[in-house]
This record gives C-alpha cells, structure tokens and sequence, in this order.
C-alpha cells in the first residue's frame, strides 16, 4: 500500500516536472548557456540501459528519481527549444519500458513526431575532464607489497584531458 502510494506521488511530481519542461520549450531560449542537458541525458541512457540488462529494476527507479532531481536543477539554465526536445524524448523512450503511459502523454505533449527507438549513447559525454589545483601527484603502486614504479603526474598533466573519469 506504501508502495503505491510512493510511486503515485512520484509520477505525480515528473508529470509536474513535465509542465515545467514545456514551459522552457515554450521559452525557446537563443543559445545554450552549457551541455550539461545532454551529459545527463546520456549519463541516464547509459544507467538505464545497463541496469536493464542486469535486471537491476530498482536501480532503474533510482535512476528515475535522479533525472528527476537533475532535470530540476539543469532547467535553470538556458537551453535552445531543439535541444530541450531531443534530450527530453530520448528521456521518455527511456522510460517508456517502466511508464509507458507517462512517456506516450509526455512525448505526444512535446509534439515529438520521430521514431520510437532506444536511444544511442554518446560515449564521449560521459568522460569528464578532471582538473585540480594541485601542483603534482606521486603515485606509487605495490605489488604484493613491493613498489613496482612510481609515476608523477604534473598539474598541467591531470587538466590536459589525459586523466579522465569514467562514471
């Protein structure tokens, strides 16, 4: 019964959420201020899909509510109406496998007239640089307890795109 109660307060706050996307669609801004929409569209594609495959089904409803609490925070920045577009679809068809109902109101509501497809993951929006302030890092790997090598990386080392996260 809690269960219920929970998952229809949620569907209620990302209808909500919905409106608020239609509305800075309505805005059609003139520029994109960041690609933060699309890192985090990508980053959800990618977790989702990999949870489906694993058959991680509550790790996918943790994720709903991540790009839920993202997508309210992102939308503070400006985005241009195509983009706010192609990101928001590729969020529904994502969703679609969990809340088909949602996802077809939501995709018919934004006018979306492409094809329902799974949508592709943009690898290289994954990868985030790593910058830091510090001047130099000694790293000194062992090897059942014997140091193999010692590496030394420069500052200017770990903010030249040679050090990157994967999530």
């Amino acid at each position: 019964d809690e269960g219920i109660t929970a998952s229809y307060k949620f569907i209620q706050k990302i209808w909500n959420l919905n409106f608020i996307i239609l509305d800075k669609i309505k805005e059609n801004s003139a520029e994109n201020t960041n690609n933060e929409l699309d890192k985090i569209t990508n980053r959800f594609i990618n977790n989702v899909t990999t949870n489906l495959i694993n058959f991680s089904y509550n790790k996918i409803i943790a994720n709903f509510h991540e790009i839920y609490s993202e997508l309210l925070n992102t939308l503070k920045s400006k985005y241009k109406k195509e983009n706010l577009i192609n990101n928001y679809s590729k969020i529904l068809v994502t969703m679609m496998p969990v809340i088909p109902h949602f996802a077809s109101e939501s995709l018919e509501l934004i006018d979306y007239k492409g094809e329902i497809k799974w949508p592709s993951v943009e690898k290289e929006l994954l990868l985030e640089q790593v910058c830091c302030d510090w001047d130099a890092v000694n790293f000194d790997p062992e090897w059942n307890g014997h140091n193999v090598n010692q590496l030394y990386f420069t500052g200017s080392d770990l903010c030249n795109n040679d050090l990157c996260i994967y999530p």
